[in-house]
């Protein structure tokens, strides 16, 4: 599942690089944009459930926290 809506989101930067080659309206372009980055957010929680259902049954039950945090931390932009 995560791999198909990775490479939709792949053709849909694609398609928004053909809209700024084509100089297509911004707000065409940024309507596109907002769609990639959904998109990209619904992928990112996807993995992090994922990677959270992983560390529940696999990590040692001290550190799930620590590398739940860690995961959301650089997915939002701060430091590891």
């Amino acid at each position: 599942d995560i791999i198909v809506r990775l490479k939709k989101i792949e053709g849909q930067t694609r398609g928004i690089q053909k809209m700024v080659s084509d100089e297509r309206q911004c707000s065409d372009i940024m309507m596109q944009l907002g769609a990639v980055k959904s998109a990209l957010e619904s992928v990112a929680a996807l993995v992090l459930k994922n990677y959270t259902v992983i560390c529940l049954r696999e990590g040692d039950p001290a550190e799930v926290g620590n590398a739940l945090a860690r995961a959301v931390s650089i997915w939002i932009g701060g430091k590891s």
